[in-house]
């Protein structure tokens, strides 16, 4: 089979549908040997494994012409290329079809259906019209968690066998390790992180409950002093100024807004333990790369998370400011606790095998040629 794999969505920054996407172009080298790759747009060389389809032209403005491109030049350099599965990770398919081309699209989420105040008005109802026409055009669907699938058949008209969930995992180079105290050092200088602190690692909008970390922050510096607080991420949709309630939190709370991403699986090392208490995730992979890196995780109890951290985190409501402290609290003051803590989220982290998604997603692929 030919297959092409929309990859633009790499050339706009590491998203979490940027490393949905990576984490699987990373990993099909390794188990499929049969089929032919194609990868449209993306920052990458062609090489012998993946050729590129280029999405960029001399004599239109990069505006117009990428507004033309998916809808009224893909399809045609689909059939140029005879290819037999065009796949877009991303919530994105033509508005039309040439040839015998099967679609898939991933639907990591619904969250825009579920709570305006994520979103603006633009996004929102551009979301509202767009996915429709995904449902009807494309020949498969796939969710990111049994949650998101749900989710998506309770609001879609749509038939459950065409919906099919392929988790994502966290990369290897996300695991526990020890760091020597002169790497430990060079980080802190790099980044300005403090000796102890509670890690979050994600956007800076509303969706994941920024104020409730600040909370934490101010709840630590009456009770737990020597524990701070750090926060890793772009900001994003916020109703509030992030950037001015970090200031006055000076010496409490930290923020990092940009991390090398070489840099990141050292940083979940340094820490004390996770914190995450968002409102909703269609997967989730900061809990998922922190367990995997043995660091306790304290997540909420909603949406996707209890399928993804299960009991190996502290699930807790995401407002619920005092089962948050008691448990950095029962963290802090008991080794043992913590230990334990630590060694299942290893554990859990192992169900989400690169491999077996990877083997999963070409299966389903390979699957339509058939159809």
């Amino acid at each position: 089979m030919r297959i092409a794999i929309d990859a633009r969505v790499l050339e706009r920054g590491m998203t979490g549908v940027g490393r949905y996407l990576q984490n699987f172009l990373d990993t099909i080298p390794q188990v499929d040997s049969r089929n032919k790759y194609f990868l449209i747009g993306g920052k990458f060389e062609e090489n012998d494994f993946y050729k590129k389809i280029k999405t960029k032209n001399p004599f239109l403005p990069d505006k117009i012409f990428s507004a033309l491109y998916p809808h009224f030049i893909l399809p045609f350099q689909l059939k140029k290329q005879k290819i037999d599965v065009y796949y877009n990770p991303n919530i994105s398919l033509p508005f039309f079809k040439i040839g015998r081309v099967k679609y898939i699209s991933t639907v990591h989420d619904i969250m825009f259906l579920l709570n305006k105040s994520f979103f603006s008005f633009i996004y929102r109802n551009y979301m509202r019209m767009l996915l429709p026409l995904v449902i009807r055009k494309a020949d498969k669907i796939l969710t990111v968690s049994e949650y998101s699938r749900m989710d998506f058949l309770r609001h879609y008209d749509i038939t459950e066998d065409k919906v099919e969930v392929v988790y994502s995992y966290a990369q290897s180079k996300f695991a526990q390790r020890y760091l020597e105290a002169s790497t430990r050092q060079h980080l802190r200088g790099k980044y300005n992180l403090p000796e102890k602190f509670i890690l979050f690692v994600g956007a800076i909008e509303n969706r994941k409950n920024i104020k409730c970390i600040l909370d934490v922050a101010d709840k630590l510096m009456e009770i737990e002093p020597d524990i701070k607080v750090v926060l890793a991420g772009k900001r994003r949709h916020c109703d509030f100024d992030p950037i001015a309630e970090f200031e006055k939190r000076k010496g409490s709370v930290f923020y990092l807004n940009s991390v090398n991403d070489e840099d990141l699986p050292f940083i979940y090392n340094m820490a004390f333990c996770f914190l995450f208490p968002t409102y909703y995730e269609g997967f989730g992979y900061p809990p998922l790369e922190a367990m995997q890196s043995g660091l306790p995780v304290i997540t909420s109890n909603n949406s996707s998370l209890p399928e993804v951290v299960g009991s190996a985190g502290i699930l807790v409501e995401p407002d619920d400011l005092n089962a948050i402290i008691l448990a950095i609290i029962k963290l802090n003051s008991d080794p043992s606790f913590f230990k334990t803590i630590s060694e299942k989220g290893i554990v859990q982290a192992r169900k989400f095998n690169g491999l077996d998604s990877t083997k999963k997603l070409i299966k389903i692929i390979t699957s339509l040629s058939a159809v």
